[in-house]
């Protein structure tokens, strides 16, 4: 699961700010302190890209097992 440190970061990239006790303390003068239900969607955002993410990393490890066989018969002209 997204922490709330992990939202923020990926709302407001750089941003300067701490979280003691789930308390969080906005020190950056550049960017604003997105709200909670911000932070909230943003955590829904992230775990559901999360499943994703998984999925591509499997099929891009199944393709990479079988490449070398697609390379090998191109070079072999077939």
């Amino acid at each position: 699961m997204t922490s709330t440190f992990e939202a923020i970061m990926s709302l407001r990239p750089g941003a300067e700010f701490f979280m003691t006790d789930g308390v969080i303390t906005w020190v950056d003068t550049e960017q604003t302190k997105p709200t909670d239900a911000q932070i909230a969607a943003e955590i829904t955002r992230l775990d559901g890209q999360r499943e994703w993410d998984e999925l591509r990393a499997k099929r891009n490890e199944l393709l990479a097992a079988t490449d070398w066989e697609i390379v090998k018969y191109k070079e072999l002209g077939t």
